[in-house]
């Protein structure tokens, strides 16, 4: 991050503490979380119907060749 935005040592660590609010420790630089970066699960919910597993039922009692 300090080559991307070239900046290095006691500059970066002013612009990332000061600027942006975040921690750094050692190499790494600690975001907090908010509603942007936070992870959130999703439930997703889908209507199946049986005529569509029907073949998939069929061939769970065919022999096989």
């Amino acid at each position: 991050m300090e080559s991307w935005l070239g900046m290095q040592g006691e500059a970066f660590e002013k612009f990332v503490s000061g600027v942006c609010g975040w921690e750094t420790e050692g190499t790494v630089v600690k975001v907090p979380l908010n509603k942007e970066n936070e992870a959130k699960g999703t439930i997703v919910r889908e209507n199946v119907k049986m005529e569509q597993f029907s073949r998939v039922i069929r061939r769970a009692y065919e022999k096989p060749a």
